[in-house]
């Protein structure tokens, strides 16, 4: 058994998946701390990140499983998580990657097995894999996780391996991560806060939240809350929206004088 198990959900994102497995796959090469293995979960329709898998199999160890190409995100990301045998589990979206070679180290020297149940850690963005911008160090606001994102993507997660742990919701795609959050708050508590920035982000169009459209986006916000049984839940929904409308009118005001303050 690894103590570590990272698991990275794949697909095509825009022809650029294999690429950015590829930068991730070569951060794993040069971590610092070796006790790790690799779960690949990938519903593409090509061969493109099988081959980069098979590329890089004599450095690390990688597990790859397929998935069905019409399964949800949350199928892929899930299929994963249950094959990961890890102490550990690190989510690690396709997109994003360990930021420099003592990031593992880092999460292992502060998860504390007998006491700890999940961790997240601080992290930078990047457009390009070159340029880093924005770090952005989390907190946790307990019950309002869902009202605001005060932790980043899931890729700052870490959490103790058990059958136990939470799945992502099949029914949502903008709101996963969040719906996460908040069942691993249900079930363990408050997370463990590493200020350390040990993972890059990447900001891009082809990201999965992007390609989700407005109604959509209330809709899960709708069943997320009715979910988790949010007391006022009808007042977020209709603050959610007047937030998403003040946004867009500003947008719209932006492309049309070229101005934002």
């Amino acid at each position: 058994m690894k103590h570590i198990s990272i698991c990275i959900s794949a697909y095509e994102m825009g022809g650029k998946g294999a690429q950015y497995l590829k930068r991730s796959f070569d951060m794993m090469c040069i971590q610092t701390f070796k006790d790790f293995d690799i779960v690949v979960s990938d519903q593409s329709k090509n061969t493109a990140i099988e081959d980069v898998c098979r590329e890089y199999g004599d450095r690390l160890d990688i597990h790859y499983f397929k998935e069905d190409p019409r399964a949800t995100p949350s199928d892929n990301t899930n299929n994963a998580l249950k094959r990961a045998t890890g102490k550990l589990i690190k989510i690690l979206f396709l997109d994003d990657y360990l930021y420099h070679s003592e990031s593992l180290q880092h999460i292992v020297d502060n998860f504390d097995l007998a006491k700890d149940a999940w961790l997240i850690t601080a992290c930078i963005h990047t457009k390009d894999g070159a340029n880093y911008f924005r770090e952005f160090h989390p907190r946790f606001n307990g019950e309002k996780i869902l009202e605001k994102n005060t932790v980043s993507a899931p890729s700052v997660v870490t959490i103790k391996n058990s059958p136990s742990i939470p799945l992502f919701d099949t029914n949502l795609i903008w709101w996963q991560d969040l719906d996460f959050y908040r069942a691993l708050f249900n079930l363990y508590g408050n997370p463990k806060i590493l200020g350390s920035v040990d993972i890059a982000i990447r900001v891009h169009e082809n990201q999965m939240g992007n390609s989700s459209p407005t109604k959509r986006r209330e809709t899960e916000y709708a069943y997320v809350l009715k979910k988790h049984k949010i007391r006022h839940k009808h007042a977020l929904l209709l603050l959610y929206k007047a937030k998403r409308m003040k946004s867009f009118i500003k947008s719209c005001i932006v492309s049309i004088i070229g101005y934002t303050k």
